[in-house]
C-alpha cells in the first residue's frame, strides 16, 4: 500500500481492522484449538495501538524485527497470560520450527485482506478477479458496517457485490454501477470527492476503470477531474463544457470558445476531452440540476460554472448556457438589442430567437414577471408589424375590435410600464412603448370621432351594450334561469378584466355567452365617471347619483323585482357593507345573502381598481384574485351557493404615462364646453352626456389630464375609458341557452414560434439553438401578410403513435385517454412553441373551454408521463404547459425506432 502523494513509495503496515478481520477468520477456522498466539508476516510493521480489542478480548500486538524479539514476546505472553499477535517481516525458517509450532494453525500467516473481507459477507471465497485488488479488501474491512455486509449467495463474494460494497461504504455512492448522472450527483456533496482523493494510486486507477465501465467516457473524464482534486466542481465544469463546445456560433466565436476548451484541461488533470464526451457530460450535469430539489445547491453549481467561464476567458459567451445566471442576464441584453433592431430596421428574425432563448433558460421559472414582460414586448412588435386594419365604420365595430384584439395591446403596455431591472431592456421597452403610443393615438382619435357622431345622432345598436341596459339585456335573462351574483368592479378596464379572467380560468371558472350571439362590448356614459356611469348601470337608465341612489334604484328595478320572490327582493352591497370590522373577511350578512337559495339576485360593488387609480404610488399590481381578496371571497361564496357570476364595470380607465396637465373645471378627464376644444380634445353633445346640460369637452388623446397626477384617470373618450367589460362566469352551473366560450386571441398574440429541429436518435443531447430564420417582410411596412402553410407533424410524433409503449400507456389509461387527434394537436402545438404553451393558447388550439383544459391535461399526463417521469407538466405560476421532448423520446424509446430520423 502506498501514500497518495509524494515521489517516494512508503509501504504501510496492516491496519487494525485488517488484523482484527484476519484474527477472527483464523479463530473461526481453528475454533477447537482456541489459539492464543497469532503470527503474521507483513511489510511496514505496526503503527497502531499496543493492544487490540477483538470479540471482547484484549490482544497484545507485538511488532518484531528479530527472532530474539519474537521469542522474548512469546515468553512474556506465557508469563502474563495475554493473547498475542506477532507482526514481523521474518520468514518461518527465520523463526524456527519451535516458534512456528506455537502459532495459530502452526503457521506464520501472510496478510491476506480477502480472507478477512469474505468473512464479512458470510462467504468462503472471493471471485478470483478480485485477488489483485487487495486495496479493495482493506477498504471493505475498514468501512464494514457494524453487522457486516449482507450475505452473498453460494458463499462466493462476486465482483459486482464487492464493488457495490466498496463504492457505497467507502466512497458514499448510492450503488455499485454509477452512471454519469449518479456520479455527478455524488460530486455535489463537498464531502464526497475528497474520499476519492484519499485513495492510493492503485485504487484510483481501478476506480477509473470501474467508472469507465459504468459511466462510459464521461466516467473516465470525471475521473480526470477527481484526480486533479476538482471533483466538487464536476457539475459546474459540465455546464461550462456545454458552452465551450457549442457549435451554434460563428467561426470567430468558435475559435475563442475552443481556446477556452484548451484552458479547461487544467481542471481535468491536464487531459483533453473529446467534444462528444463534453456534451454528454454537460447533458448529465443538466439532468442532475433538474433533479436537485435544494435551490441553494443548484444556485451554487450555476454560479461556480460562471466563475469557471470567466477563468477560461469565455465569460461573454455565458448566454450559450441554459443554466448560467450571467447567461440569463446576457440573453435579456441580447433580447434588448433585438428589440432595438426590430424597431430600427424592421427585422424580427433575431427577436424570435432571443425570446425563445430567454424562455428556454432555467432562470425563467424564477423570473416569471420579467419573462412575461419580454413576451409582451415581442407581441407588441408583432402588432406593430401587422398592417393596420381599415378604420372601423361604426362605433360597434371599433368597440368589438378593441375587446377582441387591441385591448391586448393595452394589457401588454401595462406590463411594460414597469420597465426592467436590466437597463438595456428597460430602454428598449421605453422606445417600443413610444412607437405603440403613436399608433394607439390614431386609433383613439378615430374612436373619439365615432363616439361623438354616435352620441350626437342618438344612435342605438345591438352590437353595443350601453351600461344602463346591462340589467335588462344580460342580468335579467340570467336571473330568470339561475341565481346570480353581480360583481361591479368600479373602474375595471377591458385589459384589467382580461388579467382577472386568466386567474379565474386557473380556478375553473368558465366564461359563458348566449348560444346565439356573444355579449356585446359595454359602453360607459359620458363623462365616463362613477357618478354617472355606475349609477346608470345599477339603475337601468341614464342618470346620476351616489351609492344611496344606486341601492334604491337597483333594489326596486322592475325586471329584477318581478323575477325575485316577494320576501326576497334584489339586494346591493357597497364598499363599506362588504367587509367585517377590520376588513379581513366578508361580512356575515353578505355571505348569508349569497348562500340563500331564495335570493335570486345579489349585487356587490368593489372599489379596488378605482381606489388604486386615485393614488399616486409606484405600486403596479397584477390584477388577480390574490390582489382582490374581496372578489375572491365573493366568488367562493357564489361557487358554494351554485350562483352564476356577472362581472361588470361602469367605466374603464387610463393609466398615467407622462400625461400633461391642462385647465380644469370639473374632472380629471372632462371639462365644460367653452367652445375651445384644443389639441387632442373633442366635443361630446347629446342625450347620453349626463353632465353640463349635455355638452362636455373630453380628451380623445391619452396625453391630457385636467387634475393632479395620480396612478390613473377616467372621464375621457379613449377606448380604454369608454369600452367596459360585461361578462358572465360559472363554476359548473349550466344555464339554458348559454354555452362555455374560450377567449379568442388574435394571431399576433399567439402565433406559433417554430421549435428547433431535433435528432430523434440522440435524446440525451440537448438540441442546438435553431438556425436563424423567420419572416423576411419588413416589420412595419403595410404589405399583405404572407400565406404560411401549417407545418407537417414532426417525425417524432409519428414515431410516438407507432410506439408499443404509447399503445400500452393508452390501454392503461383506458377510457380517459384523449383521442389521437387531440394528442397530435397537443404535441404539435407544444412543438411549434418550443415546448411551452399557455393554457389559454392550448384551449384555443384544441377548441376547448379553459376549464376543460385541466381535465384534458390530466388525462394526457396519464399517458405521456411514463413511470411518473414528467414528460408533460403544468407550471401553475406561469399558467404554462411544458413538454420535455428529449425525455419523451427516451421514455418511449423513439431513438431505437429511427436512429437517423429528424423533423
Amino acid at each position: 500500500m502506498d501514500h497518495r502523494r509524494g515521489a517516494a513509495v512508503v509501504t504501510l503496515g496492516p491496519s487494525a481492522a485488517l488484523i482484527r478481520a484476519q484474527v477472527q477468520s483464523i479463530r473461526e477456522k481453528a475454533r477447537r484449538e482456541d489459539p492464543r498466539v497469532f503470527g503474521f508476516k507483513a511489510e511496514g510493521g505496526w503503527s497502531g495501538a499496543p493492544t487490540l480489542e477483538i470479540d471482547g478480548e484484549s490482544f497484545v500486538v507485538a511488532p518484531c524485527r528479530s527472532t530474539l524479539e519474537v521469542r522474548e514476546r512469546l515468553a512474556q505472553s506465557e508469563d502474563d497470560g495475554h493473547r498475542l499477535i506477532l507482526i514481523t517481516t521474518l520468514s518461518e525458517s527465520d523463526l524456527g520450527e519451535d516458534v512456528v509450532a506455537r502459532l495459530a494453525r502452526r503457521r506464520l500467516a501472510p496478510i491476506d485482506p480477502w480472507e478477512g473481507a469474505v468473512r464479512l459477507f458470510q462467504a468462503s471465497k472471493a471471485d478470483p478477479r478480485l485477488r489483485r485488488d487487495g486495496w479493495m479488501a482493506n477498504a471493505l474491512i475498514e468501512n464494514a458496517p457494524p453487522n457486516g455486509y449482507p450475505a452473498v449467495p453460494a458463499g462466493v463474494l462476486d465482483r459486482d457485490t464487492a464493488w457495490t460494497a466498496f463504492l457505497v461504504h467507502r466512497l458514499g455512492l448510492p450503488d455499485g454501477r454509477p452512471d454519469a448522472v449518479t456520479l455527478l450527483r455524488w460530486t455535489l456533496d463537498p464531502q464526497q470527492a475528497p474520499r476519492f482523493e484519499s485513495l492510493d494510486s492503485a485504487a484510483r486507477q481501478r476506480m477509473r476503470e470501474r467508472l469507465r465501465e459504468t459511466a462510459g467516457a464521461v466516467g473516465d473524464a470525471v475521473a480526470d477531474c477527481l484526480e486533479a482534486a476538482n471533483g466538487s466542481l464536476a457539475v459546474p465544469i459540465g455546464l461550462a463544457l456545454g458552452v465551450v463546445f457549442t457549435d451554434d456560433v460563428g467561426q470567430e466565436e468558435t475559435v475563442a470558445l475552443r481556446q477556452g476548451a484548451v484552458r479547461i484541461e487544467r481542471l481535468l488533470n491536464g487531459m483533453r476531452i473529446a467534444p462528444d464526451v463534453a456534451i454528454q457530460w454537460k447533458t448529465a450535469a443538466e439532468v442532475v440540476l433538474r433533479e436537485t430539489v435544494d435551490t441553494r445547491i443548484r444556485h451554487d453549481a450555476m454560479t461556480r460554472a460562471d466563475t469557471i467561464l470567466e477563468q477560461l476567458g469565455v465569460g461573454t459567451f455565458a448566454y450559450l448556457s441554459d443554466w448560467s445566471p450571467t447567461g440569463f442576464h446576457q440573453r435579456l441584453v441580447r433580447l434588448a438589442a433585438a428589440l432595438r433592431d426590430a424597431l430600427a430596421r424592421g427585422s424580427s428574425d433575431e427577436l424570435w430567437l432571443q425570446l425563445q432563448a430567454v424562455n428556454r433558460h432555467q432562470a425563467a421559472a424564477g423570473h416569471i414577471e420579467q419573462v412575461r414582460r419580454a413576451e409582451m414586448a415581442v407581441r407588441l412588435v408583432r402588432w406593430l408589424s401587422t398592417p393596420p386594419a381599415p378604420s372601423s365604420e361604426s362605433l360597434g365595430n371599433a368597440a368589438s375590435e378593441y375587446t377582441q384584439s387591441s385591448s391586448l395591446v393595452d394589457l401588454a403596455r401595462i406590463a411594460l410600464r414597469a420597465g426592467d431591472p436590466v437597463q438595456p431592456l428597460a430602454d428598449a421597452y421605453s422606445s417600443l412603448l413610444s412607437h405603440v403610443a403613436e399608433r394607439r393615438e390614431e386609433k383613439n382619435r378615430h374612436f373619439g370621432e365615432l363616439l361623438a357622431d354616435w352620441i350626437a345622432t342618438g344612435s342605438t345598436s345591438a352590437d353595443l351594450l350601453p351600461v344602463e341596459h346591462t340589467i335588462e339585456r344580460v342580468i335579467g335573462p340570467l336571473v330568470g334561469e339561475v341565481p346570480v351574483l353581480l360583481v361591479v368592479v368600479d373602474g375595471m378596464s377591458v385589459p384589467v378584466w382580461r388579467e382577472i379572467l386568466e386567474d379565474l380560468s386557473r380556478q375553473n371558472w368558465a366564461s359563458l355567452e348566449p348560444a346565439d350571439a356573444p355579449i356585446p362590448p359595454g359602453l360607459a356614459t359620458v363623462p365616463s365617471v362613477t357618478q354617472y356611469s355606475r349609477t346608470s348601470l345599477l339603475s337601468g337608465r341614464l342618470t346620476s347619483g351616489a351609492a344611496a341612489d344606486e341601492k334604491r334604484a337597483f333594489e326596486a328595478h322592475p325586471t329584477l323585482v318581478r323575477l325575485s320572490k316577494t320576501q326576497f327582493p334584489p339586494v346591493l352591497f357597497h364598499k363599506g357593507e362588504l367587509s367585517q370590522p377590520g376588513g379581513r373577511a366578508l361580512a356575515e350578512t353578505v355571505r348569508s345573502e349569497i348562500a340563500s337559495p331564495d335570493r335570486r339576485i345579489v349585487a356587490a360593488v368593489v372599489n379596488a381598481v378605482d381606489d388604486y387609480l386615485a393614488k399616486a404610488d409606484q405600486v403596479r399590481p397584477r390584477w388577480s384574485l390574490e390582489y382582490l381578496p374581496l372578489v375572491a371571497a365573493l366568488l367562493h361564496e357564489a361557487r358554494m351557493a351554485g350562483r352564476v357570476v356577472v362581472f361588470a364595470s361602469d367605466h374603464g380607465h387610463l393609466l398615467d404615462d407622462e400625461t400633461r396637465i391642462s385647465r380644469n373645471d370639473y374632472g380629471d378627464r372632462w371639462r365644460s364646453d367653452d367652445q375651445k376644444a384644443g389639441e387632442g380634445e373633442i366635443v361630446l353633445a347629446g342625450a347620453r352626456v349626463g353632465a353640463n346640460s349635455g355638452r362636455v369637452i373630453v380628451p380623445w388623446s391619452e396625453r391630457t389630464r385636467y387634475g393632479m397626477k395620480k396612478n390613473g384617470y377616467h372621464g375621457g373618450a379613449t377606448l380604454q375609458e369608454m369600452i367596459v367589460p360585461i361578462a358572465v362566469v360559472s363554476a359548473g352551473v349550466q344555464v339554458p341557452g348559454w354555452i362555455e366560450r374560450a377567449p379568442v386571441y388574435p394571431g399576433w398574440w399567439e402565433e406559433p414560434v417554430s421549435a428547433p429541429p431535433i435528432a430523434v436518435a440522440a435524446p440525451a443531447v440537448q438540441p442546438p439553438v435553431p438556425a436563424r430564420k423567420g419572416r423576411k417582410t419588413p416589420l412595419f411596412d403595410e404589405v399583405e401578410p404572407p400565406v404560411v402553410q401549417a407545418p407537417a407533424a414532426p417525425i417524432w410524433i409519428d414515431l410516438l403513435f407507432r410506439s408499443e409503449i404509447f399503445a400500452s400507456q393508452k390501454r392503461l389509461a383506458g377510457r380517459v385517454a384523449p383521442p389521437d387527434e387531440q394528442f397530435k394537436s397537443l404535441l404539435s402545438a407544444l412543438d411549434e412553441r418550443g415546448g411551452k404553451l399557455t393554457r389559454t393558447a392550448l384551449a384555443h388550439r384544441l377548441g376547448l373551454s379553459l376549464v376543460r383544459v385541466a381535465s384534458f391535461m390530466a388525462a394526457a399526463r396519464r399517458v405521456l408521463n411514463v413511470e411518473g417521469y414528467a414528460v408533460v407538466k403544468f407550471d401553475e405560476p406561469s399558467d404554462t404547459i411544458e413538454l420535455n421532448r428529449e425525455l419523451l423520446i427516451a421514455q418511449f424509446e423513439l431513438q431505437s425506432a429511427s436512429s437517423r430520423s429528424t423533423r
